[in-house]
């Protein structure tokens, strides 16, 4: 059994989320915003709460910001006054959303429509229990467990050192899997729409889903000719080919978190990121519409808690003078 599975056995989970309705809009905040309001900047967490229930949204949390806002726990031992703010967090309107399993199912979804020579359906990466979005499918091993909050669900992992447990599993990976891919050629690297197939193959084995190798690139190229179909790991391909190509930009273990919620983006409504990040996204998206004009991620990308709630709420998200 992985460290991982392990480490979900204890874990429960909130009940008192309510199904998300689709005229809802969705926020998606990184950690750094998180962060930012905790210390009440631009506003609090029960001030966001009264402008989120105003406009009918709701803060989206993921295993990433859930994890990363809880990391100082990891380092300082002081678990008591992050729990306190996980606590504040989970009085606001919120609806949880699995990030890892996106791409596994949006491929199996593919696979299906593909071989029944149908369209592709939209999945849906929601969930209606926060330990859900620790496992890429299926419910969590702790779905007998009820009315557990978050901070006790996060208590559980930090007692068993599983708050950075992704970093460390898959950072040094991350690392080789762009040094190796940066010393192509250069015609090779910039040739995006080629090496789609070849990155294909390399997540259906990741997650075993069975598919006739003879017709990978025919799936791979019907995928490909419209970034509707499996969108987030369409979105995720085309982000990660824009670092491969930044050479500029060096790739450590932290650029996981970074770019952990770049496949969430077709899923919300807005959602902020690093400035680097946000710009490799902007990027990637003025790429994508320029062959699918629809398209425009970009609107929904916002470098700043401040930019996204006046883009997307209006000037009332400030504190009161």
């Amino acid at each position: 059994m992985s460290a991982e599975k392990a480490s979900l056995k204890e874990v429960g989970r909130s009940d008192h989320v309510r199904p998300l309705k689709r005229t809802e809009t969705h926020i998606l905040l990184d950690a750094s915003s998180l962060i930012d309001l905790e210390h009440e900047h631009p506003i609090s967490f029960p001030a966001l709460g009264e402008v989120l229930r105003e406009h009918h949204a709701r803060l989206v949390l993921t295993r990433t910001n859930v994890l990363e806002f809880s990391a100082s726990a990891a380092k300082t031992g002081d678990f008591p006054s992050v729990r306190e703010m996980l606590m504040e967090m989970e009085r606001l309107p919120v609806t949880y959303l699995r990030e890892g399993g996106i791409t596994y199912s949006e491929l199996k979804e593919a696979v299906n429509a593909f071989t029944e020579r149908r369209e592709f359906k939209r999945v849906n990466p929601y969930v209606k229990r926060w330990d859900e979005t620790l496992v890429v499918e299926g419910p969590s091993p702790a779905e007998i467990l009820v009315n557990q909050r978050l901070d006790e669900l996060v208590f559980m992992l930090w007692k068993q050192g599983a708050l950075s447990l992704t970093e460390r599993r898959w950072g040094k990976l991350l690392e080789q899997q762009f040094k190796e891919d940066r010393k192509l050629p250069v015609q090779t690297r910039k040739a995006i729409r080629k090496n789609f197939p070849m990155a294909l193959r390399r997540h259906l084995s990741q997650f075993s889903i069975r598919f006739p190798e003879e017709k990978v690139q025919e799936l791979a190229e019907w995928i490909y000719d419209d970034p509707t179909r499996c969108p987030g790991h369409r979105w995720a391909y085309d982000v990660r080919q824009e670092l491969m190509n930044d050479l500029t930009k060096t790739v450590t273990a932290n650029d996981i978190s970074d770019i952990a919620h770049v496949e969430a983006v077709p899923y919300v409504d807005a959602i902020t990121m690093d400035r680097r990040t946000a710009d490799l996204c902007r990027r990637a998206s003025k790429r994508l519409s320029k062959a699918h004009p629809s398209i425009k991620y970009e609107e929904r990308i916002f470098s700043s808690l401040k930019d996204l709630l006046d883009a997307k709420l209006g000037p009332l998200a400030r504190p009161p003078m």
